[in-house]
Order: structure tokens, then C-alpha cells, then sequence
């Protein structure tokens, strides 16, 4: 009887040290998924741009103008920028992974991105207006740490 008590006792401990380990992995999880659906739907919009023949771009509810921070849409411009129409509603990453969190758009030079847009053309390039020195830089966080997405140029997307 007594060796059971002590294997009861073990195994408690073992447990009890492996949760927050656990808990930290799913947390860091979370926050990869966040950054590849975010991956995803900057290539959505991209692959939207080249296919209609028009400007996308991804928009950060951060924008003053729209207020809804942490938040990002699709949108769509049939006349050169001048005015945006959602294809997707204002989303936060947080609904689909708790914690994670757009947290901003800056430029290689560190200060943030024009009107708080990754923008592409319809050759699939990224063109935001405005001086802008690329890649550009979107960073994602989460209570783990956070992942940065860079935006090329040229189109590129990958996360850091």
C-alpha cells in the first residue's frame, strides 16, 4: 500500500510540473495559427487583385478612421484607391485564436504604414501609397511572444 501512495504521489507531481508546458504550447499554437490565417488572407486578397483585374488590400481596423482595433478586412477599389468597398467583414484574429492580436503595420524604415493598408495591384505586387520602404513589417501577438509577417515588394508573403 505504502508504494502506491508514493507512485500516486509522482504521478501528481509529474502532472502538475506538465501542465504549464502544455498550457504555453497551445498558447504558441494559437498564435502560429493566427499568423498563418493572416498569411492566408493577405494571399487572398493578393490572389483577388490578379484575378478581378483590381486594387485589394488588407486594412487594419486600427485605421482612426474606422476604429476597430485589432481588427483587419479585405476591401476592394474599382476606381484606383479613391474609395474602398469590405469583401469581408472586420475580424480579429482573437475569434478564431484567443490571445492573438494584430498588432500593427510598419515599413522597413519603422514607422507605420500609410493609412494602415498592405494594398496589391492586379499584377499581384504590394503599392501602398505614399513613401513606404519595403518590406513591409506586420507583427502579430499573443501572450507567448509574437510573429512577424513581411510583405515584399513584389508580392511576397512569408512569415518571419
Amino acid at each position: 500500500m505504502p508504494e502506491m501512495v508514493v507512485a500516486v504521489a509522482v504521478t501528481g507531481i509529474l502532472a502538475g510540473a506538465s501542465v504549464p508546458a502544455f498550457l504555453g504550447l497551445i498558447q504558441s499554437s494559437r498564435l502560429d495559427g493566427a499568423a498563418r490565417q493572416l498569411v492566408s488572407d493577405l494571399r487572398a486578397a493578393q490572389s483577388q487583385a490578379v484575378a478581378l483585374d483590381e486594387l485589394y488590400r488588407l486594412h487594419s481596423g486600427d485605421d482612426p478612421l474606422v476604429n476597430q482595433p485589432g481588427q483587419y478586412r479585405l476591401e476592394l477599389s474599382a476606381d484606383g484607391g479613391a474609395t474602398w468597398t469590405g469583401v469581408t467583414p472586420w475580424s480579429a484574429l482573437a475569434d478564431a485564436f484567443p490571445g492573438a492580436r494584430l498588432t500593427g503595420i510598419t515599413d522597413s524604415a519603422g514607422s507605420p504604414a500609410t493609412v494602415y493598408e498592405v494594398r496589391f495591384t492586379a499584377r499581384g505586387a504590394c503599392a501602398n501609397p505614399g513613401p513606404v520602404v519595403y518590406p513591409l513589417q506586420i507583427a502579430v501577438s499573443g501572450p507567448t511572444g509574437s510573429r512577424t509577417i513581411q510583405v515584399r515588394q513584389l508580392g511576397g508573403v512569408k512569415v518571419l
